[in-house]
């Protein structure tokens, strides 16, 4: 082996390090948002298959589609998170007495 092909090793290895180092800096930073992505994807997952219905079986257009089942979800959590809410309260209030 000549010295280029050691260095060209060596430069290789080094930039794996970094870059695994880099990316765990990134993850750990990241950690707090990891809820918020996996909500999203579970909600990318059970929502693709009413969007992919409308938009090819359908032939709504796709920006509308999608607005519309945003809307659905948001007003779907917001009623459930709601009524959670309010179930919460009432215990809190029931204990206060």
């Amino acid at each position: 082996m000549n010295i280029s092909h050691v260095n060209k090793i060596i430069r290789q290895v080094s930039f794996l390090i970094v870059l695994v180092l880099l990316g765990a800096l990134i993850f750990k930073e990241l950690r707090f948002f990891l809820g918020g992505a996996l909500g999203a994807f579970t909600f990318y997952v059970l929502l693709r298959h009413p969007f992919l219905y409308l938009t090819e079986s359908r032939h709504w257009n796709k920006s509308a589609t999608a607005l519309l089942l945003v809307l659905l979800l948001v007003i779907f959590l917001l009623l459930f998170g709601g009524g959670a809410f309010e179930m919460v309260l009432n215990k809190i209030s029931n204990l206060h007495k």
